[in-house]
């Protein structure tokens, strides 16, 4: 974790974008790419105690997060953006610029307010708080102004433009994620963003990004229900994530492995509560399973789940914390206090 951070931080250009891989021959830039950089220093900065590391990646994150915002035009919101602007390999950017004249990008713009969402909290962490409170003013501006001029009230949904023509999952997954709706219209946004099949859809990559969003909306139950392109991998031979679903060209690719994280995260439901992970929140996602059981890594030792359905709501868990370390446990919107050590847990 820690060298693919680093070696984004040296990839930089001049003008403040990481690459989309380093070392290379061959520069490539993708700018969507440079706050997903930005966002594995949050991450790690959530899992792990490393200040000195984290903070060493502030200025760094400081000229990507500038880069976007020289970006904003007179919409107020970032349009289609130079280099190889990649979303993801279903969704077809160039074809929806085409057939569009005004070219600010839903996608681009709330991607942009999610990341200075995410990262406020860690620049005010050390002691930055005016950048902090910039970042979200400007996450606000955009949200609203691609609020007002993307949302079409009759499909209830995100349009990819304001010219209203195309219409995904990502531009409405980002929306969920970067708060462009409010927290109790989320849920119903999702379920449409799930039905409607006339949507672009989101693939290998993107789907990380919608199980975020399923997650934060309350609804992290479907989850193993969106898995079968990875129960297709299976089904192939394949022992390694591949990187697309048809022809994957690359059988082991990491943009795919989102399960790595979510069978722990969202399934088993553990996740730092705080920097560090000096406290745990625990609430588990089932599905349709019958239990399940996880062990994750933690800075003082390792966190496992034992979880058991009792009945058709009910749930018998053990759960076992670090020694120290304190945290909740949610299931069906009741909280329970965890501490260290081993506990039964009976909702």
């Amino acid at each position: 974790m820690r060298q693919a951070i680093r070696l984004g931080d040296w990839s930089r250009s001049p003008e403040g974008i990481t690459m989309s891989r380093y070392p290379s021959e061959l520069p490539q830039y993708t700018p969507l790419f440079s706050i997903v950089w930005a966002l594995m220093v949050k991450d790690y900065w959530m899992h792990r105690r490393d200040d000195a590391f984290v903070q060493s990646f502030l200025p760094g994150i400081r000229t990507v997060l500038a880069w976007f915002e020289r970006q904003i035009n007179t919409d107020g919101m970032v349009p289609g953006l130079p280099y190889l602007d990649f979303v993801d390999s279903q969704y077809p950017r160039d074809k929806i610029l085409e057939q569009s004249a005004n070219k600010s990008m839903a996608v681009h713009s709330l991607f942009y307010a999610y990341g200075l969402t995410q990262l406020a909290p860690l620049f005010a962490r050390y002691g930055h708080q005016d950048e902090a409170l910039h970042f979200g003013q400007v996450a606000a501006r955009l949200r609203k102004a691609t609020r007002e001029k993307c949302y079409d009230t009759g499909r209830q949904s995100f349009a990819d433009t304001p010219d209203k023509h195309s219409f995904s999952q990502h531009a409405n997954i980002v929306a969920v994620l970067s708060n462009a709706v409010p927290t109790a219209e989320q849920p119903a946004l999702l379920k449409r963003t799930l039905s409607d099949t006339s949507l672009v859809q989101a693939a290998l990559y993107f789907q990380f990004y919608l199980f975020r969003a399923l997650n934060k909306a309350g609804m992290g139950d479907r989850y193993l229900a969106q898995l079968q392109p990875w129960r297709n991998m299976v089904a192939n031979g394949l022992s390694t994530f591949s990187e697309w679903e048809v022809n994957p060209r690359s059988d082991c690719h990491a943009w795919s492995a989102s399960p790595n994280y979510d069978l722990l995260a969202t399934v088993c439901g553990i996740e730092p509560a705080s920097p560090g992970f000096r406290t745990v929140r625990i609430e588990p996602h089932l599905g349709m399973l019958k239990f399940v059981r996880g062990k994750i890594p933690h800075p003082d030792g390792e966190i496992s789940v034992d979880l058991k359905r009792s009945g058709k709501s009910g749930l018998h868990a053990t759960v076992s914390l670090p020694a120290g370390v304190t945290g909740t446990f949610v299931w069906n919107g009741k909280e329970i206090n965890l501490k260290g050590g081993t506990q039964l847990v009976r909702l």
